[in-house]
């Protein structure tokens, strides 16, 4: 952003913010997911010397909490039966899944799951997965800003999504159960 024009900066910086806020509403895990991208991508670019992008982070990062606090205070607060609401478990493919469930595999159980996560995600993406492969051989090195912002939030989606798994019982997501509580609360 240039800075002929705060009062234009300041608005995009509120707009921002309002998004990421608010994208906590419509999905957990999706906010998760960039979240976690925002905060990689700070230490990257202060690493990298980019100060401005790491000002403009950092500045609509506080708005973002201010504005998503009182859902992030109900979430906080919901009763989850003494379990975490995200555990660490490789996500399984449901054909392996199935086919190695009488199987006595021990410890090597874990890492086949792992090794079945390229079929599956073939399978699950098809020619995006093909896709995504090809725009990764034929990208010039080193990547540009917005390459490199794309590869990482890509690689901490499918990280995330393959190595944690929600907790909530009877396939419930976190925002129904919020959105109920949330109701709750206000037409008491």
């Amino acid at each position: 952003m240039r800075h002929n024009n705060q009062p234009a900066d300041w608005a995009r910086i509120f707009l921002f913010s309002a998004a990421a806020a608010s994208s906590l509403g419509l999905s957990v895990w999706v906010t998760l997911v960039f979240c976690a991208f925002w905060l990689v991508w700070v230490v990257i670019a202060w690493w990298r010397g980019w100060r401005e992008d790491v000002r403009l982070l950092m500045a609509a990062a506080i708005p973002a909490l201010l504005l998503a606090a009182p859902f992030i205070w109900i979430l906080s607060h919901a009763r989850l039966d003494s379990e975490a609401p995200l555990i660490f478990k490789v996500r399984t493919f449901s054909l392996w899944h199935d086919y190695s469930g009488h199987l006595r595999l021990g410890i090597w159980k874990p890492l086949l799951d792992v090794a079945w996560l390229v079929p599956a995600y073939f399978l699950e993406f098809g020619i995006f997965f093909l896709g995504g492969v090809i725009w990764w051989k034929h990208r010039r090195r080193p990547l540009g800003k917005s390459d490199l912002a794309l590869a990482l939030l890509a690689a901490i989606s499918l990280l995330m999504t393959s190595v944690l798994r929600s907790a909530m019982r009877a396939a419930r997501s976190c925002t129904v159960m919020l959105s109920g509580m949330m109701t709750s609360r206000i037409t008491r």
